[in-house]
C-alpha cells in the first residue's frame, strides 16, 4: 500500500477515533453517576477531543504501520495514562477498553470505506 495512502487512513482514522472517544467519554460522565470525568469543571468537548486526538494517533501509529493490534492497544494505555495523569488501574481498564473500541471502530472503517474503494487487498 502506497505510503501516502496508509498516512491518510491513519489520519482519517485518528480523528474518526478521537471523536468517538470523546463523545462516550462525555455521555458515560453525563448518563453514569459511578463514572468520573476527571479534569477541571470547565473542560469542554474540545479539551477532551484534543486529548484524545493525541491517544487516537498513538494506537493508529503503532499498530497500524505495525500491523500489531495489541502493541497498539498497549501504547493506548500507556498514552491513556500520560494525557490524562491517571493512575494504572484506570490505565488498564480504560486503555483495554478503548483499544478494543479503537479496533472495532477501525474494523468498521475498513469494511464501510477501504474495501469498496479497494484500498485492501
Amino acid at each position: 500500500m502506497d505510503f501516502l495512502l496508509l498516512l491518510l487512513i491513519g489520519v482519517i482514522f485518528t480523528a474518526f477515533a478521537a471523536l468517538v472517544f470523546a463523545v462516550l467519554t462525555l455521555l458515560l460522565g453525563t448518563c453514569v453517576p459511578s463514572f468520573e470525568v476527571s479534569g477541571p469543571d470547565d473542560w469542554t468537548f474540545f479539551d477532551f477531543y484534543k486529548r484524545y486526538l493525541i491517544i487516537a494517533a498513538v494506537y493508529t501509529f503503532v499498530s497500524l504501520p505495525l500491523g500489531n493490534v495489541f502493541l497498539g492497544i498497549l501504547a493506548l494505555a500507556v498514552a491513556y495514562k500520560f494525557v490524562f495523569d491517571a493512575d494504572w488501574t484506570v490505565t488498564v481498564v480504560m486503555g483495554t477498553a478503548g483499544g478494543l473500541i479503537a479496533l472495532v471502530l477501525f474494523l468498521m472503517l475498513a469494511a464501510a470505506v477501504l474495501s469498496p474503494l479497494g484500498l485492501l487487498g
